[in-house]
């Protein structure tokens, strides 16, 4: 199944000690696998997993995770557990205000709540990284998704266009069929309109059949459609990167779309390339979007 590098996706825990993880996914197009993560300080030894996460979903494009441990109560989280560190941190304070010969009434609740962490909290860190794990993937299928979603619609607009290009290069080829003998013929005939009566040389007309060769465009037709082809069964590959061949692939439509360019003597097929690559290059641009 086709796969776009484009995607984005949003989960959400069920509340924790009066706070609950969101999670944000968002992807965009790259040539290699890139992860950045945005985690709450105090929480940082919980990146690894999203990171492992991540990989093993996805295979290429810039991939940014960001993660909140969001309260329920206006941004402060007055938990239980949450007032049991404030009064251990306000003990904490007043003894060091003491200490230092400082008034210990300046250790109001604003201060408190201004150093005090999550970290600083008694809570269940395997719960809290089950509730991010929930939270993760929730938002990483939604991210998935998406990608598959508009994969499907970028590949359908693909076999399209590769329609077009087959089009062309079956037309191609049947106007270009015998095309070496035809121009043989017609180099003789000019020949032998200049020299009259004398006879032509042997090495002219050796000459002749390798220039009337190089018209010959059948190897550059049998290449085109084994590459359509292979790049249509991509197409229907599933579970499997296909970008970067694809995009391959259209390297190599497009080398051989110039020497047919370069090999016909026909205007019609000339035109016909010239529409052909200009074609390849709207393909090459979905290509570049696909995972």
């Amino acid at each position: 199944m086709t796969r776009s590098m484009t995607g984005y996706g949003r989960g959400e825990s069920p509340a924790f000690e009066g706070a609950r993880w969101v999670v944000e996914i968002h992807t965009v197009n790259r040539k290699l696998l890139d992860i950045a993560v945005q985690l709450p300080r105090e929480w940082l030894k919980f990146d690894l997993d999203l990171r492992k996460g991540i990989s093993q979903a996805v295979k290429r494009g810039q991939i940014t995770v960001k993660a909140f441990f969001r309260s329920e109560n206006s941004g402060i989280q007055f938990s239980k557990a949450y007032c049991q560190a404030l009064a251990k941190a306000k003990e904490g304070w007043e003894e060091t205000s003491l200490s230092l010969g400082l008034d210990p009434k300046t250790i109001d609740l604003s201060f408190l709540v201004g150093h005090t962490h999550d970290s600083d909290l008694s809570l269940d860190e395997e719960a809290i990284k089950s509730s991010l794990k929930a939270a993760f993937t929730q938002a990483l299928s939604e991210l998935l998704s998406m990608r598959e979603n508009e994969g499907e619609l970028i590949g359908r607009d693909l076999k399209e266009r590769f329609d077009g290009l087959e089009r062309f290069v079956a037309k191609a080829g049947s106007l270009m069929e015998g095309a070496p003998d035809k121009y043989r013929e017609k180099l003789i005939e000019r020949i032998k309109e200049v020299v009259q009566d004398t006879e032509v040389d042997e090495r002219i007309l050796k000459e002749v059949a390798l220039y009337a060769e190089r018209v010959d465009v059948s190897e550059e037709v049998t290449r085109l459609n084994a590459h359509i082809h292979q790049a249509r069964e991509l197409l229907e590959k599933k579970g499997q990167p296909i970008g970067r061949t694809l995009d391959f692939l259209m390297q190599e439509i497009l080398r051989e779309l110039n020497t047919l360019g370069s090999k016909t003597p026909l205007l019609e097929v000339i035109r016909g390339v010239i529409e052909a690559k200009t074609e390849l290059e709207k393909i090459r641009e979905q290509v570049q979007n696909i995972e």
